[in-house]
């Protein structure tokens, strides 16, 4: 399996628009490497004495995330790697694959780190970062396309762009220790952005932020019930999006909505 003999098949791929090729150039995957690392406790200079060493930690979680966008088994998964020539250009792979097992273990010790979630979900947010959306379906029709545009009036784009994004965005939080773990400020730190901590004890900080989850809890979240992660992310970002920034009046900001609010005090 020599992915330089098939050059001819992988050009007419790319004219035809291959959507993995256009999500390896949207999406630096190398960024998830730090966390992937410290939850397989895998270091890169001392590798395991004797037997075969691991498979690459960033082309088994680009293996997982193949199997979610396109709905596939681990067999299903492995036969679509050794036929699929647009899979193996994305993973990387000139010669074996890993196998049925060895995508279920990798998966099974991810999912006992807790970090499987997240580390999907991080994914999507760059992709979307980019103007990206991906549909999830059976592999005949899974495609990634591009996000509507929003047309936004010339003086709302100037208001934009005068934000400097995103080395003007600070994120507040408590000292809890999901906000003070390497995997978060490494997130952060990757992102540009600049971390603000309320003082220990001290929880008058985030009462805003507090009172806006128990408005998204009480309006929306609790009148439905997600199926799962995916169904949760999409509703509660329709009612961040298209309700609660542009449609939302609030009191403290004269009756005005957060997007009219911004808007005026530019």
């Amino acid at each position: 399996m020599n992915l330089f003999g098939d050059s001819d098949y992988l050009e007419k791929l790319s004219s035809k628009g291959d959507p993995l090729e256009r999500l390896e150039k949207v999406v630096d995957f190398e960024c998830f490497r730090p966390t992937l690392n410290r939850i397989f406790k895998y270091d890169l200079k001392n590798k395991s004495q004797g037997g075969r060493p691991p498979y690459d930690l960033v082309l088994m979680l680009k293996i997982l995330i193949l199997q979610r966008l396109y709905n596939l088994s681990d067999d299903a998964m492995e036969y679509q790697m050794i036929d699929r020539i647009s899979f193996r250009r994305f993973l990387k792979i000139n010669d074996k694959v890993p196998d049925a097992k060895t995508i279920w273990n990798f998966r099974n010790q991810l999912s006992k780190s807790n970090r499987g979630s997240w580390l999907y979900s991080a994914f999507q947010e760059k992709l979307e970062s980019q103007g990206m959306i991906a549909h999830k379906g059976q592999i005949v029709d899974a495609t990634f396309i591009e996000a509507p545009k929003q047309r936004n009036p010339k003086d709302e784009n100037e208001l934009i762009k005068s934000q400097d994004y995103p080395e003007a965005v600070i994120l507040h939080s408590d000292q809890g220790s999901q906000y003070t773990s390497l995997e978060y400020e490494e997130l952060l730190k990757y992102y540009g952005m600049t971390h603000s901590f309320s003082r220990r004890g001290y929880p008058y900080h985030n009462a805003s932020l507090e009172s806006w989850h128990g408005h998204l809890k009480r309006e929306w979240v609790y009148q439905f019930k997600y199926k799962n992660f995916e169904e949760a992310y999409q509703s509660i970002f329709w009612y961040i999006e298209a309700f609660y920034n542009s449609k939302r009046i609030h009191q403290s900001l004269g009756y005005l909505t957060p997007n009219q609010f911004e808007k005026v005090s530019a």
